[in-house]
C-alpha cells in the first residue's frame, strides 16, 4: 500500500507540472496562433462599428472602433503613423506572441501629433537620428490593437476620418 501511494503522489505531481506548463507556456501561444492566423501579416486592418458579425477582437467594446495589426518584425520593423484624436480616448497596445501586454499608450501621454511609433524585433540598430518612438517586441510576431472610442453615434465618422489617416511602414 505504501508503494502505491508514493506511484500516485508521483503522478499527481507529474500531472501538476505538465498542467502548469500548458497553462502557463502552450496555451498563451496556441491562443494568439489562432488569432494571428484569421488575418494576413503586416497589413493594418481598420474596423467599423463593432457588431456580432463583424468582430475583430475577442469581446470587443461597442463603444470601440478598432484597428489591428498583426505584425512580424523578424526580417524589417514597422512604422506605424496615426493622427490622435484631441476629443476622444484613444490608445495602441502592443502584445507579445504569448499574450503579453508589453506597450500600451493613450491619447493622454502622446507626445507628439500625429504620433510615430517604431516597432523592432530585440537586438535590433536603431539609427541614431531617429525620430519616431521606439518600441521593442519582445518577440517578432504579436498583435497591436488602436482603439478610438465611439461617444455617440454623431461623431462616427469623425473617428472613421482619424482612423483613416493611420498607417504602417515596413522598414526605417
Amino acid at each position: 500500500m505504501n508503494r502505491w501511494l508514493w506511484w500516485s503522489a508521483l503522478a499527481t505531481v507529474a500531472v501538476a507540472v505538465i498542467v502548469h506548463f500548458l497553462t502557463i507556456f502552450a496555451i498563451p501561444i496556441l491562443i494568439m496562433d489562432t488569432a494571428m492566423s484569421k488575418y494576413p501579416t503586416n497589413v493594418l486592418m481598420k474596423g467599423g462599428r463593432t457588431t456580432a458579425e463583424n468582430r475583430m477582437v475577442v469581446r470587443p467594446s461597442p463603444d470601440l472602433v478598432y484597428s489591428i495589426l498583426l505584425y512580424d518584425v523578424s526580417q524589417q520593423p514597422i512604422r506605424f503613423k496615426a493622427q490622435v484624436p484631441g476629443d476622444t480616448y484613444w490608445s495602441v497596445a502592443f502584445y507579445a506572441a504569448n499574450t503579453d501586454n508589453f506597450f500600451v499608450l493613450n491619447d493622454q501621454h502622446v507626445e507628439s501629433n500625429p504620433l510615430e511609433i517604431l516597432l523592432v524585433k530585440q537586438g535590433a540598430a536603431i539609427p541614431e537620428n531617429e525620430r519616431a518612438q521606439v518600441v521593442v517586441s519582445p518577440s517578432d510576431r504579436g498583435i497591436m490593437l488602436v482603439r478610438h472610442l465611439l461617444v455617440s453615434d454623431d461623431k462616427y465618422d469623425g473617428v472613421v476620418k482619424i482612423q483613416g489617416q493611420s498607417s504602417i511602414q515596413m522598414g526605417y
